[in-house]
């Protein structure tokens, strides 16, 4: 039996308060149905949140009773990045975001100050708002493309220890074919069919998205901005259950 991919809530709102007040309306879809006793509720917190609030947000987060995905994306040079770690490490997190693009040592120093803790480090690898046009532009004349630049960096998250990479669901399995199944598929761009799909190029539904090898989904405005956020948390969890038995 598969298990349902985690969900993680994307609170992408411009307040501490009003982030603490989400948390608070969306923990009791957690509480409920069949995956309530294998979900600990994860919400994502950002760069926005993360300069407002600072550690004292993700502090008050863990008071709720929730999982924290700090999403900061860090990407520096090795020694700035495993300062940024240290400072970090006691926030007990479940998800730290870096930049695989910052390299194999950088990802290395990050693994190094999380090893034997709980926090999984994620490295991101493209961000799915960037699609082929993005990387002619960065690259031109390269030839280069997500198919391979995308296995690729998975490939050096998994030799720097990381415990996962964040990824477009259609990379799933190309990832999978180049790395063991140790590393964490983390899927963002996930959308509620019908929903608009905003400035995200790489869009897939939470349905597919298990289908297709998800460990975890990262949905934040078809949440957020539905008619009845509770319950569209709860048809999502719901959805995900019936796809993975």
């Amino acid at each position: 039996m598969t298990a349902p991919p985690s969900v993680i809530v994307a609170l992408d709102v411009p307040a501490p308060e009003a982030a603490l007040d989400w948390v608070r309306r969306l923990k009791p879809a957690f509480a409920s149905g069949s995956l309530a006793a294998s979900q600990t509720p994860c919400f994502k917190l950002g760069l926005q949140l993360f300069c407002l609030g600072g550690p004292d947000l993700v502090k008050a987060f863990k008071a709720e009773g929730v999982d924290v995905f700090l999403d900061l994306k860090l990407h520096d040079i090795p020694h700035q990045v495993e300062g940024a770690c240290h400072a970090l490490k006691d926030l007990g997190v479940k998800y730290l975001t870096i930049h695989t693009s910052g390299g194999l040592a950088m990802m290395q120093a990050a693994a190094r100050v999380f090893e034997g803790t709980d926090t999984c480090v994620l490295g991101v690898t493209l961000l799915t708002s960037l699609d082929e046009t993005h990387l002619d532009t960065f690259f031109p004349n390269s030839a280069l493309n997500r198919s391979a630049v995308v296995p690729h960096w998975a490939t050096l998250a998994r030799q720097a220890d990381l415990g996962g990479v964040v990824c477009s669901a259609y990379e799933n399995q190309a990832i999978r074919q180049a790395v063991d199944n140790t590393l964490a598929l983390v899927n963002p761009g996930i959308r509620w069919p019908g929903d608009s799909h905003d400035d995200q190029k790489k869009v897939v539904s939470p349905q597919d998205a298990a289908r297709l090898g998800a460990n975890a989904i990262v949905m934040g405005r078809s949440i957020l901005g539905a008619n009845d956020p509770l319950h569209r948390c709860t048809e999502v969890l719901e959805a995900l259950s019936a796809v993975c038995p």
